[in-house]
């Protein structure tokens, strides 16, 4: 499969779309602007992951297989991360994620891995942008436990490269006497259990930047939801949300009650 125009990327991608409470409310907080900042709720952004925000690109994705093997390759037009005036990115942004799917007797297995990679030029210094994105998803019967993370350089806390279009770039994604990219790391724990039209989920995630300067987001869930029917499910979620470090110290907590509807 050849796609030749614009979508999520592929770094974290996995990570993001088998998230247990990806349809749920997810953290909010005035620090990151959600919400009483005019924004959204954002899942688990930024604490468990950052976003494959989508952007142009050329990518190949293979056929299945070996029994459940797909590998996806991708050029995706680069991000400036690099403040300077004179910055350029000659090359694109390469991403790449290799993912299993298989199942064995009662069990099923989703188990993934990728990568991504850019440089954004200066006269002044080059910043580079790497990163190593993995998980795995295991399901026994109505049990189905996740457990993925990321870590990389240059690529911030909550968008990928791509943070460096919210000014971000000088704080969470390198330094800019040295050009020397911040390192980051994130991951994110989940159970879940389905009983009937009930699932029951719970999610633990963190997202941080050690440097000269520490950021840190870590966010909880615990939630229910109920279906209804095949257009219709309902449910019931309470989010912790706490973050610290030099952009702020904030705590959040949040209980949010809907339904989401499928047509």
């Amino acid at each position: 499969q050849l796609l030749i125009g614009k979508d999520f990327t592929l770094f974290n991608r996995s990570n993001v779309f088998l998230d247990e409470v990806l349809l749920g409310y997810g953290n909010v907080n005035d620090t990151l602007g959600l919400v009483d900042g005019q924004g959204t709720s954002f899942g688990n952004l930024g604490s468990g992951y950052t976003y494959p925000f989508p952007a142009s690109q050329i990518r190949y994705t293979s056929p299945s297989f070996g029994g459940g093997f797909k590998v996806a390759v991708a050029a995706v037009d680069p991000s400036p991360v690099n403040g300077d005036a004179d910055r350029e990115e000659s090359a694109p942004r390469f991403e790449g994620e290799v993912t299993y799917s298989g199942t064995f007797d009662d069990a099923s297995v989703t188990a993934w891995v990728g990568f991504l990679s850019q440089t954004s030029e200066s006269d002044m210094g080059d910043v580079d942008s790497n990163g190593a994105s993995y998980g795995v998803k295991v399901g026994f019967g109505g049990l189905s436990l996740h457990a993925s993370g990321y870590s990389g350089e240059g690529i911030g806390i909550l968008l990928g490269p791509t943070e460096a279009a919210l000014g971000l770039a000088l704080i969470t994604m390198y330094d800019p006497t040295t050009y020397n990219a911040l390192d980051s790391e994130g991951y994110i724990l989940q159970a879940s259990y389905k009983m009937d039209a009930n699932r029951f989920v719970l999610s633990y995630g963190e997202n941080e930047i050690e440097d000269t300067d520490y950021i840190g987001h870590e966010g909880m869930q615990a939630a229910w939801f109920y279906g209804y029917n095949s257009n219709v499910t309902f449910a019931v979620e309470y989010s912790t949300s706490e973050f610290s470090g030099i952009l702020g110290q904030e705590e959040a907590q949040t209980l949010a009650v809907g339904a989401i509807v499928n047509f």
